[in-house]
């Protein structure tokens, strides 16, 4: 005998799509209204003439491309415009147009909570924080901050204030996929180098790839992760910048702890600036040139720096006429080609 199922399943049907007035929609792609989701909120919730108001609104509040801002966020034309910058005046943000044309959706929170909530939470500066990532003010803090603090952050308030963008991050994903990549302590990591947690995972694993091929290019056996774990901002070199370090390295045949230490730290026209003028014979002559650089002030880093990149077409053209057997010409070309190829990149 045949058993009668549980429950008969019936299709649902097919959600009818909100039908838009012809004339409105002719009206809204005039102005340049092109989201679907964008059109049916307007035209469910303005007659034409209240959005020709509300559009004039916009602009004489200083907004540079109103029709731009009700399509990322349709909600805006509901609002009293000019309250809602007189509140963000109040609150202690300088430009409240900008911070709306950021973050459109920050118009329609109450910001006296929001400020007190992160207040509350332990930030010093909220006004600040929102200011550099608006985002943060449409988040549960509290949430946030617990997440970072079950995943292992020691100071999660700190780590925000240094990155404020760690805050809208999924960070289980983050310390999972840094793992991943080969990351043992990626806690640690982020904590070095916050940065780090927004980067995307695929470009991380092939800039660690990359760096394996260019360490087998110049005869050097240096474990990436290692390297990065050590100085995160390592990843985020250019291709070009990283040629310039393993090439010296080479060259010296520098040990792995001293190019991690000291040698990739340094801007790479600074050193140039130093061994055009004098070429260390060997690795410690290279570690006591480096510190000697480490005592200069910002102002003549600076001055070094560009005058190194001002002078480099007619440095390159001095080290082409020198002698062949010039001790380090063929290095000290091959660097200066280099740091002319960095300089085009910027």
């Amino acid at each position: 005998m045949e058993r009668e199922p549980f429950f008969e399943f019936k299709p649902q049907p097919e959600r009818e799509e909100p039908q838009i007035e012809p004339e409105k929609k002719e009206y809204l792609l005039a102005l340049g209204i092109t989201s679907k989701k964008a059109q049916e909120y307007l035209a469910s919730h303005f007659t034409i003439e209240k959005l020709k108001e509300k559009v004039d609104l916009l602009k004489n509040a200083g907004f540079e491309n109103p029709v731009e801002l009700i399509e990322k966020h349709p909600p805006i034309a509901g609002l009293n415009i000019e309250r809602v910058i007189e509140n963000l005046k109040n609150a202690g943000f300088e430009s409240p147009v900008g911070l709306i044309e950021k973050h459109p959706q920050i118009a329609g929170l109450n910001i006296e909570r929001v400020i007190e909530n992160l207040k509350n939470a332990g930030f010093e500066s909220p006004v600040e924080l929102i200011e550099k990532y608006p985002q943060i003010a449409g988040l549960n803090i509290e949430r946030v901050i617990e997440n970072l603090k079950n995943a292992g952050f020691e100071s999660p308030v700190e780590l925000i204030e240094k990155y404020p963008p760690i805050a809208g991050l999924n960070i289980e994903r983050v310390i999972r996929s840094l793992k991943n990549a080969g990351f043992e302590n990626p806690v640690e990591l982020i904590e070095k180098h916050p940065p780090i947690a927004g980067y995307n995972i695929e470009r991380v694993k092939a800039r660690i790839k990359l760096i394996e091929r260019l360490n087998r290019k110049f005869n050097l056996d240096y474990d990436p992760i290692n390297v990065i774990e050590n100085f995160p901002q390592y990843l985020s070199y250019r291709k070009e910048r990283l040629f310039f370090y393993l090439r010296l390295a080479s060259f010296y045949k520098a040990d792995e702890e001293f190019y991690r230490n000291y040698l990739i730290t340094k801007n790479p026209f600074l050193l140039f600036s130093e061994l055009s003028t004098h070429l260390p014979q060997d690795q410690e002559e290279l570690k006591k040139m480096i510190n000697s650089l480490s005592k200069l002030s910002k102002k003549e880093r600076d001055s070094r720096i560009n005058k190194v990149k001002e002078d480099l077409p007619k440095i390159i053209e001095n080290l082409k006429n020198l002698p062949k057997e010039t001790a380090g010409k063929d290095l000290l070309l091959k660097l200066a080609i280099n740091l002319e190829r960095q300089k085009e990149r910027k």
